[in-house]
């Protein structure tokens, strides 16, 4: 836990630190606060135990933070105010985890007990990760662990977001777990889990400044080879960039023709569970007996379609391709009363 100074201490701590200490946030030390919560910042490298290159992936640029006597940031706002920015109030938010109610979190120096206690807070992370992984018995090799257990509690070292909210939107859009933001884990050390994305970051930054081994951003451990951490986190990007491009609907078949995964439009029932039509089969008027939604493409907002669109799904169908003896069903369905 981070300790505060004591009241009766407070003469003492301010002798003692190269700022005053602020009894009071700023305004706007304040609204940076806010900002910093909601930013999308990574972790991609660290100097000393509270030193830390960050990338602002608003921006893509990329600044070094300290924290210490002075905490300072190499972001053009710090250097033109001295004051502040959301860079440093990031750090101090995500990775040492301060409430933003804690003064500490507005001061623009620390002391030295402070500073061990941040110091102290990150390096209870990397032993319990350990010893949790330890004490498993995960070990598969000499070499190589399994991967830790992701729990509620549990945040991606690099981007500092919570791992099980990906695991759940993974879910939701029922593919295979690690395919959408993609995890990796440390295999060779602490088993812990990283957003694929977030560890290309880490590793391209660490081959930048010609490091063949990257570490692992929690444990230090290595975590492989450039092209090995490379082709781990881009292996789910490749197929998730495949299916979007070729337009498949994974996990999905027609319930008339069988057809599988479904290519092109997906129709998908309003009252029957799971129950899917393609383009052709929707069009020739099967299962019209309920209504559907339509994605468009893969990743595309699901929007209600009613049997009334059908002569214009089949005339822009008929108009797209040769007609042949199977377009008999389709000409016939044209003169067929609609039915919304």
């Amino acid at each position: 836990l981070l300790l505060l100074p004591f009241p009766n201490s407070i003469d003492i701590v301010r002798m003692s630190r190269e700022i005053a200490w602020r009894r009071v946030c700023p305004q706007v030390v304040r609204e940076r606060v806010t900002s910093a919560q909601s930013s999308h910042m990574l972790f991609i490298s660290r100097s000393g135990p509270t030193g830390f290159v960050i990338k602002d992936m608003e921006t893509g640029k990329k600044h070094k933070v300290l924290l210490g006597g002075t905490n300072s940031c190499t972001c053009m706002t710090f250097l033109k105010e001295k004051e502040l920015c959301v860079h440093i109030l990031w750090v101090v938010l995500k990775k040492f985890r301060i409430p933003s109610s804690n003064p500490l979190v507005w001061q623009r120096s620390f002391i030295d007990r402070e500073i061990q206690d941040l110091i102290r807070s990150g390096l209870n992370v990397i032993t319990n990760t350990t010893a949790n992984n330890n004490n498993k018995g995960n070990c598969l090799t000499v070499e190589q662990v399994e991967q830790r257990e992701i729990t509620a509690d549990d945040v991606c070292p690099i981007c500092q977001s919570e791992l099980m909210e990906t695991l759940n939107e993974e879910e939701d859009t029922q593919q295979q777990p690690n395919s959408k933001h993609g995890i990796v884990f440390c295999k060779y050390g602490c088993g812990a889990s990283v957003h694929a994305q977030c560890m290309m970051e880490w590793a391209k930054y660490a081959h930048s400044q010609g490091e063949t081994k990257m570490k692992c951003p929690l444990c230090r451990t290595s975590f492989g080879s450039y092209e090995e951490v490379r082709r781990d986190c881009l292996k789910d990007r490749r197929k998730e960039i495949r299916v979007k491009k070729q337009n498949i609907h994974l996990g999905t078949a027609c319930g008339n023709c069988r057809c599988s995964p479904i290519s092109g439009k997906l129709f998908s029932c309003i009252v029957c569970r799971s129950y899917y039509l393609c383009q052709e089969c929707f069009s020739s008027g099967k299962h019209a007996h309920h209504s559907f939604t339509v994605k468009d493409h893969v990743g595309a907002p699901s929007r209600t379609v009613s049997r009334a669109a059908l002569p214009t799904l089949m005339i822009e169908q008929l108009q797209n391709r040769e007609l042949s003896d199977s377009d008999y069903d389709l000409l016939l369905a044209l003169d067929q009363p609609v039915a919304v």
